[in-house]
C-alpha cells in the first residue's frame, strides 16, 4: 500500500500538521502581524482622541475664562450631571460641567461642558470642549474636540466630527461618508472634508 495523504486520511488516527489546528511557522507570523498592527492601530486612536481632549480642554478654559471675565459673572458648575431630556434633569440649563455629562436616554442644556458628554441615545449642548459621544446624534453650537455619532451637527468644529453624517457651518474635519461645511469652497465631500 501506498501511504499518500488520501490514503492516510482515510485512517482516523492520523493527523496532518495543517489538520490539527496548529499552524504553520508562516500563517504563525502573518497571525502576529496582523495582531501587532491591530494593537498599534487601537493605540494610535487611543492617542489621537487623548492629544484632541487635552488641547480641547486648554483652549476651553482659555475661552471660558476670557468669557466670563468679560460678562463679569460666573456661572456654578458641577463634576456630574444626569440628564434625562434636553434641559431636564440635574441643572443642565444652570450650571457648566467640568466632568461628565450623561444623558439617559438623552442629554444637553444651554451650559457649556469642558471633559465629556455621553448620551445613551443623544447629547446636546451649547458647547463641548473635549468628547460628545451619542450613537444616534451630536448636536453643538461649537466643538473644540471631538464628536462621534451616527449624525454629528455642529457650528463650529474646533477639532473633528466622525460619524455617517457630519454637518458643520463654519469649519470642521469630518470623517463619514456624508459630510457638509456650509462655508467652505467645497461644502459636500463623501469620506472625509475639511475647512479650517
Amino acid at each position: 500500500m501506498i501511504f499518500t495523504r488520501k490514503n492516510l486520511k482515510k485512517r482516523k488516527n492520523v493527523a496532518f500538521y495543517g489538520d490539527t489546528g496548529f499552524s504553520g511557522p508562516e500563517s504563525q507570523s502573518k497571525n502576529r502581524k496582523g495582531f501587532v498592527m491591530k494593537r498599534n492601530m487601537r493605540i494610535c486612536t487611543l492617542a489621537l482622541v487623548f492629544l484632541a481632549l487635552a488641547a480641547a480642554v486648554g483652549a476651553a478654559e482659555r475661552q471660558s475664562e476670557q468669557v466670563k471675565e468679560e460678562q463679569g459673572k460666573s456661572r456654578p458648575w458641577e463634576f456630574l450631571q444626569l440628564g434625562v431630556w434636553y434641559g431636564v434633569g440635574s441643572n443642565q440649563n444652570e450650571a457648566d460641567v467640568y466632568g461628565f455629562r450623561i444623558g439617559l436616554p438623552v442629554c444637553g442644556g444651554d451650559t457649556d461642558v469642558s471633559g465629556i458628554e455621553l448620551g445613551v441615545l443623544g447629547a446636546a449642548s451649547t458647547q463641548v470642549n473635549g468628547l460628545q459621544l451619542a450613537p444616534f446624534a451630536t448636536i453643538a453650537k461649537k466643538i473644540n474636540g471631538l464628536s462621534l455619532g451616527i449624525a454629528n451637527l455642529a457650528d463650529k468644529v474646533n477639532g473633528v466630527q466622525i460619524g455617517i453624517v457630519n454637518v458643520a457651518k463654519e469649519r470642521s474635519v469630518q470623517i463619514g461618508l456624508v459630510n457638509w461645511i456650509s462655508d467652505s469652497c467645497l461644502p459636500f465631500f463623501p469620506f472625509i472634508n475639511v475647512k479650517f
